[in-house]
Protein backbone atom coordinates (compact mmCIF):
# COMPACT_ATOMS: atom_id res chain seq x y z
CA UNK A 1 0.00 0.00 0.00
CA UNK A 2 1.33 3.18 -0.83
CA UNK A 3 -0.78 5.15 1.50
CA UNK A 4 1.77 5.81 4.31
CA UNK A 5 0.53 8.55 5.66
CA UNK A 6 -1.19 9.00 9.36
CA UNK A 7 -3.84 11.31 11.41
CA UNK A 8 -2.99 11.57 15.06
CA UNK A 9 -4.62 13.24 18.04
CA UNK A 10 -1.70 15.91 18.27
CA UNK A 11 -0.93 18.21 15.30
CA UNK A 12 1.56 17.57 13.18
CA UNK A 13 2.06 21.38 12.10
CA UNK A 14 0.03 24.10 13.28
CA UNK A 15 -0.04 28.35 12.54
CA UNK A 16 -1.03 30.87 14.20
CA UNK A 17 -3.09 33.97 13.09
CA UNK A 18 -2.59 36.20 15.62
CA UNK A 19 -5.82 39.31 15.31
CA UNK A 20 -5.28 40.78 19.07
CA UNK A 21 -4.25 44.12 16.81
CA UNK A 22 -7.96 44.69 15.52
CA UNK A 23 -9.47 43.11 19.43
CA UNK A 24 -11.18 46.77 19.90
CA UNK A 25 -11.95 46.74 16.21
CA UNK A 26 -15.07 44.11 15.98
CA UNK A 27 -16.18 44.74 12.50
CA UNK A 28 -12.73 44.69 10.75
CA UNK A 29 -12.15 42.00 13.39
CA UNK A 30 -15.22 39.83 11.79
CA UNK A 31 -14.77 40.57 8.08
CA UNK A 32 -10.81 39.96 8.72
CA UNK A 33 -12.64 36.06 9.63
CA UNK A 34 -14.99 35.99 7.09
CA UNK A 35 -11.96 36.62 4.62
CA UNK A 36 -10.17 33.58 6.43
CA UNK A 37 -13.19 31.27 5.88
CA UNK A 38 -13.53 32.24 2.06
CA UNK A 39 -10.06 31.87 1.53
CA UNK A 40 -10.60 28.57 2.97
CA UNK A 41 -13.12 27.36 0.59
CA UNK A 42 -11.59 28.99 -2.38
CA UNK A 43 -8.73 26.87 -2.16
CA UNK A 44 -10.52 24.08 -1.14
CA UNK A 45 -8.80 23.55 1.95
CA UNK A 46 -11.30 24.68 4.37
CA UNK A 47 -14.90 23.89 3.09
CA UNK A 48 -17.91 24.50 5.32
CA UNK A 49 -20.58 21.26 5.63
CA UNK A 50 -22.40 21.99 8.81
CA UNK A 51 -21.56 24.77 11.25
CA UNK A 52 -24.17 24.14 13.78
CA UNK A 53 -23.25 27.06 15.84
CA UNK A 54 -23.50 29.45 13.13
CA UNK A 55 -27.38 27.71 11.98
CA UNK A 56 -25.38 26.93 8.42
CA UNK A 57 -25.99 23.65 6.76
CA UNK A 58 -23.99 23.89 3.35
CA UNK A 59 -26.73 22.00 1.28
CA UNK A 60 -29.63 24.54 1.95
CA UNK A 61 -27.76 27.57 2.90
CA UNK A 62 -24.88 27.79 0.49
CA UNK A 63 -22.29 30.57 1.69
CA UNK A 64 -21.69 30.05 5.45
CA UNK A 65 -20.26 34.29 5.65
CA UNK A 66 -23.40 35.42 5.79
CA UNK A 67 -24.05 34.05 8.59
CA UNK A 68 -20.95 34.76 9.90
CA UNK A 69 -21.66 38.52 9.44
CA UNK A 70 -25.31 38.01 10.54
CA UNK A 71 -23.89 37.22 13.89
CA UNK A 72 -22.21 40.50 14.66
CA UNK A 73 -24.56 42.76 12.97
CA UNK A 74 -27.78 40.53 14.77
CA UNK A 75 -25.98 39.68 18.20
CA UNK A 76 -22.65 41.71 18.33
CA UNK A 77 -20.52 38.81 18.80
CA UNK A 78 -17.62 38.57 16.29
CA UNK A 79 -17.23 34.34 15.77
CA UNK A 80 -13.39 34.26 15.44
CA UNK A 81 -13.82 30.69 14.70
CA UNK A 82 -15.36 29.40 18.11
CA UNK A 83 -17.96 28.35 16.02
CA UNK A 84 -16.14 25.36 14.90
CA UNK A 85 -15.87 23.80 18.17
CA UNK A 86 -13.18 22.66 19.84
CA UNK A 87 -13.44 18.88 19.08
CA UNK A 88 -14.08 19.84 15.49
CA UNK A 89 -14.71 16.46 14.72
CA UNK A 90 -16.92 14.55 12.68
CA UNK A 91 -20.48 13.13 14.35
CA UNK A 92 -19.18 14.73 17.49
CA UNK A 93 -22.16 16.62 19.16
CA UNK A 94 -21.87 20.24 18.74
CA UNK A 95 -18.83 20.33 16.59
CA UNK A 96 -18.43 21.30 12.88
CA UNK A 97 -18.11 19.56 9.91
CA UNK A 98 -15.84 20.75 7.02
CA UNK A 99 -14.19 19.26 4.25
CA UNK A 100 -10.93 19.31 1.95
CA UNK A 101 -9.78 17.99 -1.58
CA UNK A 102 -6.75 16.28 -0.93
CA UNK A 103 -5.21 13.01 -2.82
CA UNK A 104 -4.75 9.50 -1.64
CA UNK A 105 -4.43 6.34 -3.17
CA UNK A 106 -7.03 3.62 -4.01
CA UNK A 107 -6.56 -0.25 -2.90
CA UNK A 108 -5.15 -0.69 -6.58
CA UNK A 109 -2.71 2.17 -6.17
CA UNK A 110 -4.32 4.80 -8.26
CA UNK A 111 -4.56 8.36 -7.19
CA UNK A 112 -7.97 9.58 -6.56
CA UNK A 113 -8.57 13.25 -5.72
CA UNK A 114 -11.79 13.85 -3.71
CA UNK A 115 -13.33 15.63 -0.62
CA UNK A 116 -13.25 14.31 2.86
CA UNK A 117 -14.04 15.57 6.04
CA UNK A 118 -12.44 12.66 7.60
CA UNK A 119 -9.18 11.40 6.74
CA UNK A 120 -8.51 9.11 9.27
CA UNK A 121 -11.64 7.28 7.90
CA UNK A 122 -10.32 7.20 5.01
CA UNK A 123 -7.05 5.55 5.80
CA UNK A 124 -9.06 3.11 7.86
CA UNK A 125 -10.96 2.01 4.89
CA UNK A 126 -7.79 1.29 3.21
CA UNK A 127 -6.22 -0.92 5.44
CA UNK A 128 -4.43 -3.86 4.28
CA UNK A 129 -5.28 -6.49 7.05
CA UNK A 130 -7.45 -5.98 9.60
CA UNK A 131 -6.03 -4.73 12.65
CA UNK A 132 -2.74 -3.24 10.64
CA UNK A 133 -2.98 0.49 11.11
CA UNK A 134 -2.95 1.63 14.98
CA UNK A 135 -6.51 3.58 16.08
CA UNK A 136 -3.67 6.37 17.06
CA UNK A 137 -2.78 6.33 13.48
CA UNK A 138 -6.44 7.62 12.24
CA UNK A 139 -7.77 10.02 14.09
CA UNK A 140 -11.01 11.12 12.91
CA UNK A 141 -10.37 14.87 12.19
CA UNK A 142 -10.66 17.00 8.79
CA UNK A 143 -7.66 17.89 6.64
CA UNK A 144 -7.05 20.83 8.17
CA UNK A 145 -8.46 21.90 11.67
CA UNK A 146 -9.33 25.71 12.33
CA UNK A 147 -10.01 26.97 16.30
CA UNK A 148 -10.74 29.86 17.91
CA UNK A 149 -12.97 32.68 20.14
CA UNK A 150 -16.30 33.90 20.27
CA UNK A 151 -16.27 37.35 21.41
CA UNK A 152 -19.14 39.01 22.63
CA UNK A 153 -19.28 42.85 22.70
CA UNK A 154 -21.42 44.73 24.24
CA UNK A 155 -22.52 48.81 24.35
CA UNK A 156 -22.53 51.58 21.95
CA UNK A 157 -19.77 51.81 20.79
CA UNK A 158 -18.69 48.19 20.85
CA UNK A 159 -16.40 47.30 23.48
CA UNK A 160 -15.27 43.68 24.11
CA UNK A 161 -17.29 41.96 27.03
CA UNK A 162 -15.19 42.02 30.39
CA UNK A 163 -14.87 38.64 30.73
CA UNK A 164 -13.21 38.13 27.21
CA UNK A 165 -11.07 41.25 27.43
CA UNK A 166 -8.02 40.51 27.81
CA UNK A 167 -7.85 37.52 26.10
CA UNK A 168 -5.56 37.12 22.68
CA UNK A 169 -7.67 36.85 19.45
CA UNK A 170 -6.20 33.85 17.78
CA UNK A 171 -6.93 31.90 15.07
CA UNK A 172 -4.92 28.19 14.96
CA UNK A 173 -4.49 26.38 11.49
CA UNK A 174 -3.61 22.84 12.14
CA UNK A 175 -3.14 19.82 10.31
CA UNK A 176 -3.20 16.48 12.10
CA UNK A 177 -1.79 14.32 9.36
CA UNK A 178 1.14 13.73 7.42
CA UNK A 179 -0.31 13.25 3.95
CA UNK A 180 0.42 17.31 3.69
CA UNK A 181 4.07 16.52 3.63
CA UNK A 182 6.76 15.51 1.48
CA UNK A 183 8.35 12.82 3.12
CA UNK A 184 7.15 10.71 6.28
CA UNK A 185 8.32 8.02 8.86
CA UNK A 186 5.49 5.72 7.51
CA UNK A 187 4.95 4.76 10.85
CA UNK A 188 2.18 2.28 10.61
CA UNK A 189 4.51 0.67 7.63
CA UNK A 190 5.79 -2.61 8.34
CA UNK A 191 9.68 -1.47 7.75
CA UNK A 192 9.03 1.72 9.88
CA UNK A 193 12.54 2.44 11.17
CA UNK A 194 12.40 6.40 12.08
CA UNK A 195 15.55 6.34 10.46
CA UNK A 196 14.77 6.42 6.99
CA UNK A 197 11.40 8.15 5.66
CA UNK A 198 8.95 7.64 2.61
CA UNK A 199 8.60 9.87 0.18
CA UNK A 200 5.29 10.85 -0.39
CA UNK A 201 5.55 14.03 -2.59
CA UNK A 202 3.59 12.34 -5.05
CA UNK A 203 0.74 13.10 -2.78
CA UNK A 204 1.84 16.49 -1.60
CA UNK A 205 2.35 17.97 -5.15
CA UNK A 206 -1.32 16.93 -5.70
CA UNK A 207 -3.11 19.30 -2.32
CA UNK A 208 -0.08 20.70 -0.52
CA UNK A 209 0.30 23.54 -2.85
CA UNK A 210 -3.42 25.04 -2.78
CA UNK A 211 -3.17 24.71 1.54
CA UNK A 212 0.05 27.12 1.17
CA UNK A 213 -1.73 29.51 -0.97
CA UNK A 214 -4.58 29.22 1.49
CA UNK A 215 -1.82 30.05 4.61
CA UNK A 216 -0.39 32.75 2.45
CA UNK A 217 -3.94 34.57 2.36
CA UNK A 218 -4.44 34.35 5.80
CA UNK A 219 -0.84 36.02 6.37
CA UNK A 220 -1.85 38.87 4.35
CA UNK A 221 -5.25 39.09 6.00
CA UNK A 222 -2.96 39.61 9.66
CA UNK A 223 -0.69 41.36 8.27
CA UNK A 224 -3.05 43.86 7.05
CA UNK A 225 -4.35 44.24 10.23
CA UNK A 226 -0.63 44.65 11.77
CA UNK A 227 -1.30 41.35 13.62
CA UNK A 228 1.29 38.36 14.06
CA UNK A 229 1.68 34.98 11.93
CA UNK A 230 3.90 32.85 12.97
CA UNK A 231 4.50 28.52 13.13
CA UNK A 232 3.76 27.35 16.80
CA UNK A 233 6.60 25.40 17.16
CA UNK A 234 4.77 23.83 20.35
CA UNK A 235 2.20 22.52 18.15
CA UNK A 236 4.79 21.50 15.19
CA UNK A 237 6.52 17.82 14.97
CA UNK A 238 10.51 18.73 15.50
CA UNK A 239 10.64 16.48 11.74
CA UNK A 240 7.99 18.88 10.54
CA UNK A 241 10.13 21.83 10.96
CA UNK A 242 12.27 20.56 8.44
CA UNK A 243 9.78 20.88 5.85
CA UNK A 244 7.83 24.46 6.49
CA UNK A 245 7.77 28.08 7.65
CA UNK A 246 5.40 30.29 7.86
CA UNK A 247 5.14 30.45 3.91
CA UNK A 248 3.75 26.69 4.05
CA UNK A 249 5.18 23.40 3.10
CA UNK A 250 8.12 23.03 1.23
CA UNK A 251 7.08 20.17 -1.00
CA UNK A 252 10.30 19.74 -3.01
CA UNK A 253 12.84 20.23 0.40
CA UNK A 254 15.88 17.72 0.33
CA UNK A 255 14.96 14.63 0.46
CA UNK A 256 16.14 12.45 3.46
CA UNK A 257 17.73 8.85 3.71
CA UNK A 258 14.85 7.30 1.97
CA UNK A 259 13.26 3.96 1.51
CA UNK A 260 13.87 2.50 -2.05
CA UNK A 261 10.36 2.54 -4.02
CA UNK A 262 9.97 -1.63 -3.30
CA UNK A 263 9.34 -1.24 -0.14
CA UNK A 264 5.77 0.30 -0.70
CA UNK A 265 5.34 -3.09 -1.45
CA UNK A 266 6.06 -4.68 1.45
CA UNK A 267 3.57 -6.91 3.09
CA UNK A 268 1.41 -5.78 5.95
CA UNK A 269 0.55 -7.86 8.84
Amino acid sequence: MRNVWIQTEYPAATWVADLTSIRAQPAELVEAIASILSAGARHRVFLSVSLPELGFERDRDGDPTRFLLAQWTERRVVNAFGFTGLAMAPDVTGSSTVEAEVAWFDRDDSIVVGPTANLGAVLRGLEPVPGSIADAFTVPFPPVRITGLSLPYEGEPPTLATSRASRRVEVRIAVHSTIWFPYVFGSAHPLADFKRQFDNRTLARLHTPRLNEFLRDVAAVTNRAGGGWKVDLDETTTEAQRWLDTGGIHVDAEPPALFPSEAFAAEWF
